[in-house]
This record gives C-alpha cells, structure tokens and sequence, in this order.
C-alpha cells in the first residue's frame, strides 16, 4: 500500500502546481446564521452572514452535480423529505484531533507561514509541517481565520495561505462562535437547573471540518430521492477530500461579494458609539466600581443573547414547555437568583468562552486610550473562543497578547499559553520535543 504524501510534500506540490480545480439544483445546505460576538449591539444579517445562504448554495449545487446526474424518470421507492448532519464533531475530534497539541495561529503569524521572509519565519514553518505529520500537532483554523483569508484583495497571496493553512489544520477548524456559545450554554443549564458544578463544554465538541467553520450544516434532501441515490451521493462527499479545503474555497467563492457583504466599517463605528457611552457613564466612578459594572452588563448581555435560549431549549427538552415556569420558580426559591455574583460564578465555570468575551469587551471600553477600530472584530473572532480550547494561542498582536495575558491573571479559565511570534512558537514546539 502506497504511503500517504505528507504535509509537507503536499503544501510543495501546491506551491509548483498550483491547486486542484473543481467546476458545478434540488438538494440544499442549511447553515445556522452566524450571529455577532457583540453583545451590545446585532449586527447579524449584513456583517457576517451577507452572502453567505447564496454562495452555499452555489457550493452545493456544484458539488451535487459532480457527484451524480439528476434523477429522472419514474421514482421507485423514494423518499420523503429529510436532512443529515455533514460532520460530526465528535468524530472529527477522535481522527484529526485527539493525541495532539491543538494551536491556534493569529492571521499575522499564517501571514509570517506563508511568506517565509525571515530566518525563523522559514524553521517555524518546518517544524509545524513535521508536528502535524507525526501526529503531534494541528493547528485548527476558525470562522475569522477563514474569512481574513477570503477578505484578502490578492488572489496570489489567497491561494498560498490558503495551501498552508490546509497542511496545518487538517481541514479542522473550531466550531462557529455562535455554536460554541450554545454548547456553554447547555452546560450553564446543568449549573442552573441541575446543581451540576462540574458541567462543561468538553474539546472533543467545539470542532468540525472547514465547510462547517461558519455554523452547523445540514443536507437537506427533497421529497422524492430514491435511496441508492442518497447513498450515492453521501458517499461521493466521504470520498471527495478537495471541497473540505480552504483552497477549495478560495477557487470557487467570490472574494469581492463576500467582501462586499462584510460591513467592517459598520462595525466600528458602532463600536466606537458604544464604547463613548460607556466612557461617558464611567465618569468620576473609580476604575475598579466601573469594570465591575462594565462586567456584569456584558455578561447580562451575553446571557440574553447566548445562554438564555439554550436554557429554553433545554427545559423544553427535560420538563416540557407547560412546565417551564414551575421548574423555573423551583430553582429560584432553592439557590435564589444570586445576582450578579452568582451570575459571574456561573460564567467562570461553565461558560468559560462567553466570560472571556465579556471580559474583553469590558476591557476595551475601559481603554481611555484606545480607538475602536474595524480590525477589532477580527480579534473578538480569534480570541472568544481559541484560548479556551487551544493548548497554544500564537499572536504578533502586542495589544491582543496583552489583553489575554491580563484575562488569565484574573482567574479566566483559558487552556492555551499565550505566544507572540513564530520564534515563540518554535520554542514552544521545541521544549515539548517538537
């Protein structure tokens, strides 16, 4: 049996040859909608998601037709209406994942990766490629990862990220944000309602496969498949690896609609409008009373926004929905409402993520010195989510290592060491006999 190409050898290929291509409507791809990392304000519908259901399913279309011809003539035996889950995460962890050191790259140090100008930029990137093909290393991309590299206006230097990102992650990337958030906030229900203490999101769930890595997908087939064609079909998307790639993705989405549709500018001035406000409120409070505040609004704002539905869905689930207000009143006149400490207890110790966000957001608003800018967004995106699941966090990004360093100071649960550059890296990789 041949052996397979390593990283390496694969990203080398890719360099000399350029990537495969692939060239493709009743079957459809349904994605959650990724909604913003800002608990303050919504900007779902144009920033992140604009585009997207069409560009999915142009991808889905193409990839159909690759597979099979459409059905035709009389159907025997078909079937009604039904969906599948694409990936499953807990698989995806166990073949790609487990075993290995998880690290995740900042888009300024794939930028160091790809282009290899310096010394160290070029051993880093060796010493990734051997990590990831002897087992001992991946480096899972993410929602922010991904869109940075679609946002880039040079199709050359997309294509060349693009090949090493691919020879890192494995086509692992993180769970959407959004997803994530609902898994930490199923286990704030067990914290809630189950006087569960010990109940957490564990890693083997906050990953899936680069076409997922803007929310969960589901295939949706129409009434009047017949079974052989479903089985068809389900087996060329096992079979067929290239459109689980970034550079998959690269080929064949358009840059500028996706660019178009990703109002950054939006996003900062609402920050800023926010971030006045909330400087505006803190005048003559002292620095400690204002990010207590600061804090506990952003955590009853993510608890709106995140956990709260998924409390709903989950007593819906477990009591039923007539039943919601009976198990609710239970629970208050048991442990109380607690306020804001037992909502801060809560955070720390089930929903590690979405207290790490609150801590961040916090954070920036307590920055009389900083501006908000648009680049802003990508860092909430990288850094919600990563650190916690992560064992390494590599950044060139002084202000964001800052902030992260700072977090795990104050007692946040973040799994990942905080590095600054690929020269750490290589140390980091070296020390653990990498």
């Amino acid at each position: 049996m041949p052996s397979q190409p390593s990283s390496a050898s694969r990203l080398a290929a890719k360099e000399e040859n350029g990537g495969g291509q692939l060239t493709t409507t009743g079957l459809r791809l349904r994605s959650e909608p990724v909604t913003t990392t800002r608990p303050l304000m919504d900007m779902s519908g144009d920033a992140q998601t604009g585009g997207w259901k069409r560009i999915l399913r142009g991808r889905t279309g193409l990839l159909l037709r690759l597979a099979m011809s459409t059905p035709a003539g009389a159907f025997t035996d078909t079937l009604p209406a039904f969906s599948v889950r694409q990936f499953e995460p807990e698989k995806i962890y166990a073949e790609h994942v487990d075993g290995r050191r998880v690290i995740y790259l900042d888009n300024n140090i794939w930028i160091d990766l790809r282009d290899a100008k310096t010394d160290e930029a070029y051993v880093c990137r060796g010493a990734c490629l051997r990590a990831v093909d002897e087992g001992r290393a991946i480096f899972p991309l993410s929602y922010g990862a991904v869109s940075e590299v679609l946002h880039n206006p040079s199709k050359e230097a997309r294509e060349r990220q693009a090949d090493v990102m691919d020879a890192l992650s494995l086509g692992v990337t993180f769970r959407a944000p959004h997803v994530v958030y609902a898994l930490e906030g199923e286990a704030a229900y067990g914290y809630f309602y189950r006087n569960d203490t010990t109940a957490a999101v564990s890693r083997s769930q906050v990953f899936t496969l680069i076409p997922d890595h803007i929310g969960d997908g589901r295939l949706e087939f129409p009434a009047g498949w017949r079974p052989d064609d479903v089985a068809k079909f389900l087996g060329f998307m096992q079979r067929e690896a290239s459109w689980r790639t970034l550079r998959w993705h690269v080929d064949h989405l358009d840059h500028e609609e996706i660019a178009k549709h990703h109002q950054l500018g939006r996003y900062e001035s609402a920050m800023a409008e926010v971030v006045a406000k909330q400087r505006e409120l803190a005048r003559g409070e002292s620095k400690t009373k204002v990010r207590a505040r600061l804090l506990t609004q952003e955590r009853v704002a993510l608890f709106n926004q995140h956990v709260l539905p998924a409390l709903r869905r989950a007593l819906i689930r477990d009591v039923g929905i007539e039943r919601i207000a009976e198990e609710s009143d239970r629970v208050l006149r048991e442990h109380g409402d607690g306020g804001p400490e037992r909502l801060a207890q809560v955070f720390r110790a089930a929903t590690p993520s979405l207290e790490l966000l609150a801590q961040l957001f916090a954070a920036r608003a307590l920055d009389t010195n900083g501006k908000p800018k648009a680049t802003d967004f990508w860092d909430t995106e990288h850094a919600s989510v990563s650190p916690v699941y992560s064992d390494a966090f590599v950044t060139a990004d002084g202000g964001l290592r800052t902030l992260l360093r700072t977090q795990r100071e104050r007692s946040v649960d973040m799994r990942a060491e905080i590095l600054g550059s690929v020269h750490d890296l290589a140390r980091w990789l070296g020390d653990r006999g990498e």
